[in-house]
């Protein structure tokens, strides 16, 4: 607290415009709160009451004709595979996308009603989201931790349009990210568990492929980049090992599977991917510039990604960072939900516990100028993120697709992550 004080103290001395002074001086949650009103009436008041219809149109999640539908098709997946006589990668190509292990995973649901089995995954996934949001931020780092921030980005969570989609489809995103968290934290807290934590990350990462760019979080020293590339590459080739462990036959039709869906993915404006959002769009530039721009699309923002993560990584090698960067943290997040062909809506409540890390611990810069500007990008990137806590339904056609809003706060992210000094986790024996 005494370093914000005296931060906000420099920042009047310095600034030539009283007034200006005076803004750079309120606290950081006005800011997010200020951009959470401007989404809410953009996002949800405007569409609902204030339509050209004159009627209250309430519009959310895309529902199916029976709650947890997708746990349902795990669910029949499993069974495939229990009767033995049978792939769990059985009927259409392409139908299963998970891999081997995630069938043994959700066996025992196989033996319960479909009720019973929806309870069971409703009440984890609630769970995990408290866990991965309220416990483990503050259990990373205590330091300069703004309590108000991380309740304000808890609540608005919970009530947001992907975590209901995610429950409405039965998915298990916020259960493999908690994993992910947990084994993170782990890591970088008690060096006695990190066996333990190696566990839970392939685990996690056996249920989802996407959790596997995670195991960038398993630094914990970036001065010694030899070490911690040895254990990189370790993690990546025990899951290869892993995917298997139903044998030689299914870890082929996993493959077929994974490769129908990298060719024809399921294209709409709920589908966070890069590959997808290009697809949207790349017709009338087809046209236009007489040639396939999917490619050329896809590789450029992939191309984006890659440099800000670089940049973040680069900035804490240089510091030789010790501890977990929360900024590499929301990158990761970010990239696990834009890089995969299919990743869907329900998908956006991972970003929640990462930018609780990032806001909450956000100390801005002693000197006017370079406050001004880190303060314009927490905006920004409150504003991006609060963006996506709408559903598609109530936002303008432009609007609707999720991957701008993410690119945003990626930019946001690694500009915040260049001009201000990471406030590491410590790592603990």
């Amino acid at each position: 607290m005494a370093l914000v004080e005296k931060g906000k103290q420099q920042a009047e001395q310095g600034c030539p415009w009283p007034v200006l002074s005076g803004v750079l001086r309120w606290p950081t949650v006005s800011w997010i709160l200020m951009a959470f009103a401007i989404a809410y009436f953009c996002f949800f008041v405007r569409p609902v009451f204030l339509n050209s219809q004159h009627l209250m149109r309430f519009r959310s999640i895309p529902i199916a004709e029976v709650v947890g539908s997708d746990l349902n098709g795990i669910r029949s997946f499993s069974a495939s595979w229990i009767r033995g006589n049978q792939t769990p990668y059985i009927g259409r190509l392409g139908a299963n996308p998970y891999p081997p292990f995630t069938s043994v995973f959700f066996s025992p649901l196989v033996f319960m009603s479909r009720e019973s089995a929806y309870y069971v995954i409703t009440t984890l996934t609630l769970g995990c989201y408290i866990w991965a949001t309220l416990l483990i931020p503050i259990w990373v780092s205590e330091r300069h931790r703004d309590h108000g921030i991380s309740m304000l980005l808890f609540t608005a969570g919970l009530f947001s349009y992907g975590f209901l989609f995610e429950l409405e489809r039965g998915q298990f995103n916020v259960i493999a990210f908690f994993l992910t968290l947990f084994s993170i934290y782990l890591f970088h807290r008690h060096r006695n568990f990190r066996y333990v934590a190696y566990a839970l990350i392939s685990v996690a990462i056996q249920l989802k492929l996407w959790p596997a760019i995670f195991v960038l979080m398993f630094v914990d020293n970036w001065a010694l980049w030899r070490q911690s590339l040895r254990r990189v590459a370790g993690l990546m080739g025990l899951n290869v090992a892993l995917l298997f462990c139903l044998g030689f036959q299914v870890f082929g039709d996993f493959v077929r599977s994974i490769e129908a869906h990298a060719i024809q993915p399921y294209v709409w404006v709920g589908n966070l991917s890069i590959q997808s959002f290009v697809g949207l769009h790349s017709s009338k530039w087809s046209l236009r510039l007489d040639f396939n721009v999917v490619p050329w699309g896809v590789a450029v923002l992939l191309v984006l990604f890659v440099v800000c993560l670089l940049l973040i990584a680069m900035k804490a090698y240089r510091e030789k960072l010790s501890g977990l960067s929360p900024h590499l943290l929301l990158a990761c997040s970010i990239g696990a939900l834009i890089i995969p062909s299919e990743s869907h809506d329900y998908k956006l409540s991972i970003l929640t516990a990462p930018l609780i890390m990032v806001f909450s611990g956000f100390v801005p810069p002693p000197a006017w100028p370079r406050r001004t500007v880190s303060t314009l990008l927490v905006f920004v990137a409150s504003l991006a993120y609060s963006s996506t806590l709408f559903s598609f339904a109530n936002k303008h056609p432009w609007l609707q697709n999720n991957l701008p809003a993410l690119m945003i706060l990626l930019f946001c992210i690694t500009g915040l992550a260049l001009m201000t000094t990471e406030a590491p986790t410590e790592t603990s024996s």
